[in-house]
C-alpha cells in the first residue's frame, strides 16, 4: 500500500482534544493545569498530543515537547525538560537569553550547556529544588510573552530526576499561563513502578486531571480505515480489524499496511515487522542500527555506526522513510512509533546486538554531543558498552555518568551509576587502572549518592568501608572529609553518639595537616553535633578554633557556617548579644562572599535568636530580608518557605494575625510537601487557633508532627507538641494536653534546650491548673497539684543550669513566670502578682498573645479577691489585645466579663497606630514617621536597627500602598494624618 499511514483527521477523541484545547484558553487567562494523557500502547496518545499541538500553535502558544527515554537500564536525567528547552534557547539572541534565564542562567547551564558556565553546586535537595524552581521561573516569563504548552511524552520511561520535576512544575504552577500535558502508557504501570504513584499524587493535587484514552468502536474504526485509504471498507473489513486490534489505532493501522488483500499476519509483533521485513538489506540494516541507538537518532550517528557509505546509507534511510518506518526532521531519524523501535529491536539477535551497542558506544565516546540528550551522554554511553558486554568502558562511563548526574542533581540517577561502578570492580583485574579512580573514592561518592537520594541504611556502610581501604591509611587528609562526611549520615541515621566520634576523627585526622578548609569544616562539624546534643559549652572549643582557621585560610563559607553554630551554641548559653553579632556577621559573610545560597540557613537562626531575646520587630526584618534573598536565588519553596514560616510566627507573637494569615496562605500555594514547610505549618496551625478554626489548626499540626516525628530532637518536636496541646486545652481536654506535654518531654531529657520546651512546660502547667481545678469542683483528691510542683520544679532546675554565660532569653522568662502563675491557680488561691509579672515579661518579650492570656487570669485571679475596678482594667486591655488577634481569648475574656457584669470598653481602633487605615504595618508606620522627618534609607536603617536594604524595602513598600511615586509625595501624606507630630 501507498499512501497515508494514518488518518488525517483525528478519529473517536473529539471530547480528549476539546479537554486539553480548554487547558490552552485557562492557560492564557493564567488558570493554567495539567492534564494525564493514559492508554495503553497504541492507543493514540502521540496522536492526540500532536493534534493538540497544532491547535494550540495555532491559538498562538509555544508549544514545547520533550520525550521520556527508552533505554533499559540507563538514566538520562530531565531528559524530556532539556529537549522541550533546548528550542528555547537555540531560537534566542544573547540579550533575550539574558532577559529570560537572568540570575537562573549558571543553575539551568546544568542542562543547558549553551548557556555557559554553571553555578556552583548546592547541597543536594536544597540545590535540586532551586533547579527545579528555576525552571518553573523560565517557563513562567515565556508564558508572560504568549501561553506555554508543555507536553512530556512517555512519562513510564522517566527518570527519577525528571519524575520528580514534572511532578514539581504539575504541582506548583498556580498563575503561570502553562498548560502541561503529560502521555504514559498505562499498561506499563505496574503497582510497583515509580511513575503509577507520581502519576496518583498528581491527580490527587487537584492540579491535574486524567484523560483514559480507550478503544475505538467499529465505526470508529472504519472512519479511520476511510482516513488513510480514502474509500469505504467493507463491513467484513471492519469487523475483522476491529476483532483483530480491539480498537487500538496503531495496532489497525499495522494491521491494514500488511496487506488488504493479503491474508493478515498471526501476531502483533509480526504486523508490526512487516514494513521492515519489506525494506532492502541496507533498509533493515540502519533501521536495526537506529533501533540500538534509540528511539531518535542524530544522522552523524547512524553514518558512524553503520557500514555504508553516504550514498548507501542516504538511499537506505529514504527507503525507510518512505516505507514509513522511520520520520525525519531534517537532522535526526526516529521510529513513527515506539512500539515499532521495540519490535525491531526484539527482532535482533545476539550476533546483531552486540556489535551494534559497541559500535553506538564507541561512536558516542568519540562525539558525546550525538547522544540523545547531551547532560547525559555518559550514562547512554554506559548503556551501550555494558549491553555490549564490554565491563571496563562501562566502568569508565558509569563513573563519569555519575559525576554527571550528581551535577544536575540526579540523585537517584548517581546512586544507581555508582552501584552499576561497585558490580562491575570486583569483576576485573585493574579496576583502578581502567578506571583512573581508587575504590575509597567510588565507595565515597557512592555514599553521598546514597545519602543525597534518600537513603540512609547505606551511607555509614558504604563510608566506614572507604575508610577501610589500604590507600587512606596515607592519605589522612582524605580520611578526614570521609570520616565528617559519615559524622552526617550517622547523626541523620539516629546515631548520635557514633556521628559525634566520627566527626572527633575527622577532626583529629584533619588537624595533622597546616591549616585548611578542611579542618575548619571537621571542627565546624564537631562543633555542630554537640549543639545538637545541648552540649554547647564544649561545642565554643572546636567552633572558636574553626572560625580562627577559617579566617587564617581566607575559607569564607566554612567562616560563615563556624560563625552559625557558635552563634546558636552563644545563644543556647545565654550569650544573646554575642550571639546575635555573630550570626549578623555570618548573614553578611553569606551575602557578600558569593555563599548566599548556602547561608540562608543563618538568616533563619539570626531571626529566631532575636525572637527569642525580644527583638521581635527586628526578627521579622530579618526573615523578611532572607525571603527576599531566597526569592532572587529561586529558592522561594525550600527555604523562602523556611523563613516565610519563621516570619508568620513573629506577625502571630505581634498579634497581627491577619498578617500571618497572608504569609502563611502565599507560603502554602508553594507548597507543603517537604520539610521545608515544617515552619509554614506551625505557624499555620498557630495562625488558625487565633482565628478559632480548631479543625483547621488540627490538620496542619497533624502534617506538621509527622514530619516532628522523623526526629527525636525536642528543637521539631517541642514547639509541635506545645501547640497540639494547646488546641487540645481550648476543647477543653486537658488530659489530653497533660498527656502529650508527658510524652513529648520524655523524648530526650538529656538534650532538652529551654528555647524549644519553655512554652510546652508552660502549656503543661496550665493542663494541671484545669484538671486541678476542675477535680476541686467536683470535691476529689487529686495529685495534679503534686505534679505542677514537680513540672514547674524541673523547669526552674533546668533554667538555672542552662544559661552559665547570661541570663535567660525573655521569651523563655515570659514562660517561666507564666508557669510559676499556673502553679497557683493550680493550688486555687491565684495570685495577682504573679499574673502581674507574666503579663510584663511577655509584653517585654514582645509576645502579645502570652501577655493576653496573662491579664485575661490576671482579671480572673482580680475578681475572685474581689478587686473589681483593677480587674475591669486587666480584662479591658486584655479584650482590646484579643479583639483583632485571638479569637478564643476573646470569648474566654468575654465570657469571664458578662459572668463577673464587668464592662469591656474600648475596641481594637482604640489602640491601633493612625497608619493602620492606610494598610500599614506598625513597622512600616514607623518608618513613614522617619521618612517624613527626612531622614535618608541609611538614616532610617540606624534608627531602627534594622538593614539599609531592609529600609529601603519598606520604603519601597509603603509608596506602594500610598499609590505615590517619591518619598516626598509620602511625606506629604504623613504631615496630613498627623503621623510627623507623634512622639
Amino acid at each position: 500500500m501507498g499512501g497515508r499511514v494514518s488518518s488525517q483527521e483525528l478519529v473517536g477523541r473529539r471530547a480528549e482534544l476539546a479537554l486539553l484545547t480548554d487547558l490552552v484558553r485557562r492557560a492564557a487567562d493564567g488558570e493554567g493545569g495539567a492534564a494525564l494523557v493514559l492508554g495503553e500502547a497504541g492507543i493514540g496518545k502521540s496522536r492526540l498530543v500532536g493534534e493538540f499541538g497544532r491547535v494550540a500553535r495555532e491559538a498562538d502558544a509555544l508549544v514545547l515537547v520533550g520525550e521520556c527515554v527508552d533505554l533499559a537500564d540507563a538514566e538520562l536525567p530531565y531528559a524530556p525538560i532539556v529537549a522541550a528547552l533546548r528550542p528555547v534557547v537555540r531560537d534566542r539572541t544573547e540579550p533575550e537569553l539574558t532577559k529570560l534565564f537572568g540570575a537562573a542562567r549558571g543553575e539551568l547551564a546544568r542542562l543547558l550547556p549553551e548557556l555557559g558556565d554553571t553555578a556552583p553546586l548546592l547541597p543536594g535537595a536544597l540545590g535540586q529544588g532551586r533547579l527545579f524552581e528555576l525552571v518553573l521561573g523560565v517557563l513562567s516569563r515565556l508564558g508572560q510573552e504568549r501561553p506555554v504548552v508543555l507536553v512530556v511524552e512517555d512519562l513510564h520511561w522517566a527518570d527519577a530526576a525528571s519524575l520528580d520535576l514534572v511532578a514539581f512544575l504539575i504541582r506548583n504552577q498556580r498563575s503561570e499561563r502553562l498548560a502541561t500535558v503529560v502521555t504514559a502508557r498505562s499498561d506499563e504501570l505496574s503497582p510497583e513502578h515509580p511513575t503509577r504513584d507520581r502519576l496518583s499524587e498528581m491527580e490527587r493535587s487537584g492540579r491535574a486531571r486524567r484523560v483514559e484514552l480507550g478503544p475505538l468502536n467499529a465505526d470508529e474504526v472504519g472512519e479511520q480505515v476511510l482516513g488513510i485509504t480514502g474509500t469505504r471498507p467493507t463491513a467484513e473489513l471492519i469487523r475483522t480489524l476491529h476483532e483483530r486490534a480491539q480498537g487500538n489505532p496503531f495496532f489497525t493501522e499495522e494491521l491494514l499496511a500488511a496487506g488488504v488483500d493479503e491474508a493478515l499476519p498471526a501476531g502483533l509483533r509480526d504486523a508490526l515487522l512487516v514494513r521492515v521485513q519489506r525494506l532492502s538489506e541496507n533498509g533493515r540494516s540502519v533501521v536495526g542500527a537506529a533501533a540500538v541507538a534509540g528511539r531518535t537518532v542524530d544522522h552523524r550517528l547512524l553514518s558512524a555506526v553503520v557500514a555504508l557509505d553516504d550514498t548507501e546509507l542516504i538511499g537506505a534511510l529514504r527507503e525507510a522513510v518512505a516505507h514509513q518506518v522511520l520520520i525525519s526532521d531534517g537532522l535526526s531519524y526516529m521510529f513513527r512509533h515506539a512500539l515499532l523501535r521495540e519490535a525491531v529491536y526484539g527482532d535482533l539477535v545476539a550476533g546483531e546486538r552486540v556489535p551494534l551497542h559497541a559500535a553506538v558506544a564507541g561512536a558516542l565516546s568519540e562525539r558525546p554531543e550525538l547522544a540523545t540528550a547531551p547532560t547525559g551522554a555518559a550514562a547512554e554511553i554506559a548503556h551501550h558498552w555494558a549491553a555490549a558486554g564490554e565491563a571496563e568502558p562501562a566502568l569508565a562511563a558509569s563513573i563519569r555518568a555519575g559525576e554527571d548526574a550528581v551535577r544536575v542533581y540526579a540523585m537517584q540517577e548517581a546512586r544507581r551509576h555508582y552501584d552499576r561502578v561497585l558490580d562491575l570492580w570486583d569483576r576485573m583485574d585493574d579496576p583502578e587502572g581502567v578506571s583512573g579512580v581508587s575504590r575509597s573514592t567510588v565507595l565515597t561518592r557512592a555514599a553521598e549518592a546514597h545519602w543525597l537520594a534518600g537513603d540512609e541504611a547505606q551511607p555509614p556502610v558504604l563510608a566506614r568501608s572507604a575508610l577501610e581501604q589500604p590507600d587512606l591509611a596515607r592519605d589522612h587528609a582524605a580520611a578526614a572529609r570521609i570520616e565528617e562526611r559519615l559524622a552526617i549520615y550517622l547523626w541523620s541515621a539516629g546515631e548520635s553518639d557514633a556521628a559525634l566520634a566520627a566527626a572527633r576523627r575527622a577532626a583529629a585526622w584533619s588537624a595533622a595537616g597546616p591549616p585548611s578548609s578542611h579542618h575548619a569544616r571537621a571542627l565546624c562539624a564537631e562543633g555542630r553535633m554537640l549543639v545538637m546534643r545541648s552540649r554547647n559549652l564544649e561545642a565554643r572549643e572546636p567552633l572558636e578554633e574553626a572560625l580562627r582557621i577559617a579566617v587564617e585560610v581566607g575559607a569564607r563559607a566554612e567562616q560563615a557556617d563556624a560563625l552559625n553554630y557558635l552563634g546558636c551554641a552563644l545563644s543556647f548559653l545565654g550569650d544573646y548579644p554575642a550571639a546575635i553579632e555573630h550570626l549578623r556577621s555570618a548573614v553578611r559573610l553569606a551575602r557578600e562572599g558569593g555563599v548566599l545560597a548556602r547561608g540562608l540557613s543563618q538568616y533563619e537562626n539570626l531571626s529566631e535568636i532575636l525572637s527569642d531575646s525580644g527583638q521581635l520587630e527586628n526578627a521579622l526584618d530579618v526573615a523578611g530580608e532572607g525571603m527576599d534573598a531566597a526569592r532572587e536565588l529561586g529558592m522561594q519553596r525550600s527555604y523562602g518557605l523556611v523563613l516565610t514560616g519563621r516570619a508568620a510566627r513573629c506577625a502571630l507573637a505581634l498579634g497581627r494575625t491577619a498578617e500571618a494569615g497572608r504569609l502563611t496562605s502565599a507560603a502554602l500555594e508553594l507548597g507543603e510537601e517537604t520539610f521545608f514547610a515544617f515552619n509554614v505549618l506551625e505557624a499555620r496551625a498557630r495562625y488558625e487557633i487565633a482565628r478559632g478554626d480548631l479543625d483547621g489548626a488540627d490538620r496542619y499540626l497533624g502534617v506538621a508532627a509527622s514530619m516532628a516525628a522523623r526526629s527525636d530532637d525536642l528543637m521539631w518536636a517541642g514547639p509541635v507538641a506545645a501547640v497540639q496541646a494547646e488546641l487540645a486545652l481550648w476543647r477543653v481536654r486537658p488530659d489530653a494536653a497533660l498527656q502529650l506535654v508527658r510524652a513529648t518531654l520524655e523524648l530526650a531529657p538529656d538534650r532538652e534546650c529551654l528555647q524549644h520546651t519553655s512554652e510546652l512546660h508552660a502549656v503543661g502547667m496550665r493542663a494541671l491548673a484545669d484538671l486541678a481545678r476542675a477535680a476541686r469542683a467536683r470535691h476529689r483528691d487529686d495529685s495534679h497539684v503534686e505534679e505542677a510542683k514537680a513540672l514547674l520544679a524541673r523547669l526552674i532546675e533546668r533554667l538555672d543550669s542552662s544559661f552559665p554565660l547570661g541570663g535567660p532569653p525573655i521569651r523563655v522568662q515570659a514562660d517561666v513566670a507564666l508557669a510559676t502563675a499556673e502553679l497557683d491557680r493550680a493550688g486555687g488561691s491565684s495570685d495577682p502578682e504573679h499574673w502581674r509579672t507574666a503579663s510584663g515579661l511577655a509584653d517585654t518579650a514582645g509576645h502579645v498573645g502570652t501577655a493576653t492570656y496573662a491579664r485575661w487570669r490576671l482579671g480572673e485571679a482580680l475578681l475572685e479577691r474581689g478587686e473589681r475596678e483593677s480587674a475591669e482594667n486587666a480584662l479591658g486591655e486584655a479584650w482590646r489585645a484579643a479583639l483583632s488577634s485571638h479569637e478564643p481569648l476573646k470569648r474566654e475574656i468575654h465570657a469571664l466579663a458578662r459572668r463577673a457584669r464587668v464592662a469591656l470598653v474600648g475596641s481594637v481602633t482604640d489602640a491601633d497606630s493612625p497608619g493602620h487605615d492606610l494598610g500599614l504595618t506598625l513597622r512600616e508606620t514607623e518608618v513613614l514617621r522617619l521618612l517624613a522627618d527626612g531622614l535618608t534609607n541609611r538614616q532610617i536603617a540606624g534608627a531602627l536597627f534594622i538593614s539599609e536594604k531592609t529600609a529601603e524595602h519598606h520604603v519601597s513598600r509603603i509608596l506602594g500602598k500610598l499609590g505615590v511615586n517619591t518619598r516626598a509625595a509620602a511625606g506629604s501624606v504623613a504631615h496630613a494624618i498627623g503621623l510627623d507630630r507623634l512622639a
